[in-house]
């Protein structure tokens, strides 16, 4: 049976309550961060990535990359920072950025759940990176500061020795033709090329990439030959016959 129009008028009327009854997540602005509040000691350069380490290495690369992204959550805008969860579309920027890299075996992403044991501190991100197989952590800070203004701070660390490799930061800004910033979500179509937030992250991804280019330009091939961690002993090899593993023995 077709619906009438008394039935239609009564779909469109609910339809309009429940869409009235979406509650909007609300735009959080916040003030320029110093890295000095979470890393202590350090300064961030401008638009760059500034090394401070430059001594020449050995055996640090090829390695595992860990990626923490830092934060507050609503009403802990005092607190110290935490690792929040990052978003599959982040996620796979950052993968994508060491795609064809043989310097970086892997990229690993904490989360909240992997760093509760240890905790968000820099030793508890460097143990719980540890405990997965990286050698380098990357926290990093994405924060938006207005309408059309972003900027992301990080430091890079060398997690066995727990210190500070490389610090990072990028941000940017776009003022509409009256000289104040917009959101470009009110614009129709794809808006990326003036987003604030998605230039800022894309110049934050392109900067680590270049600061690990040049760490392994400062780093030599171990010298010594390192044993597959892959490798199973001959005997161990339950996939092996064994009258072959005897014949092998013998």
């Amino acid at each position: 049976m077709r619906p009438t129009f008394h039935d239609l008028t009564i779909a469109a009327a609910l339809l309009a309550g429940l869409a009235g009854c979406r509650t909007q997540t609300p735009v959080v602005y916040q003030r320029p961060i110093e890295l000095d509040e979470w890393a202590a000691g350090l300064a961030s350069p401008e638009n760059n990535y500034q090394l401070l380490q430059t001594e020449k290495t050995e055996g640090r690369f090829a390695c595992g990359v860990a990626v923490a992204r830092l934060g507050r959550l609503p009403g802990q805008e005092d607190q110290r920072p935490k690792v929040v969860a990052m978003r599959p579309a982040e996620e796979v920027y950052w993968t994508e950025l060491f795609r064809g890299v043989p310097e970086v075996r892997e990229v690993v992403f904490l989360s909240p759940i992997s760093v509760r044991r240890d905790g968000s501190t820099i030793d508890g991100l460097c143990a719980a990176a540890q405990r997965v197989g990286a050698s380098l952590l990357l926290a990093h800070w994405p924060n938006r500061l207005g309408a059309n203004s972003a900027e992301v701070i990080g430091v890079l660390y060398d997690i066995e020795s727990r210190r500070p490799v490389a610090t990072l930061h990028a941000s940017n800004r776009f003022l509409s033709e009256d000289g104040v910033e917009e959101s470009p979500a009110a614009e129709r179509g794809d808006q990326r090329h003036l987003d604030a937030r998605y230039q800022a992250a894309r110049s934050f991804e392109g900067f680590t990439r270049e600061c690990l280019s040049e760490l392994v330009r400062l780093d030599k091939p171990l010298t010594t030959p390192q044993r597959h961690p892959w490798e199973t002993e001959w005997d161990q090899r339950w996939w092996v016959p064994k009258k072959i593993k005897i014949d092998k023995i013998e």
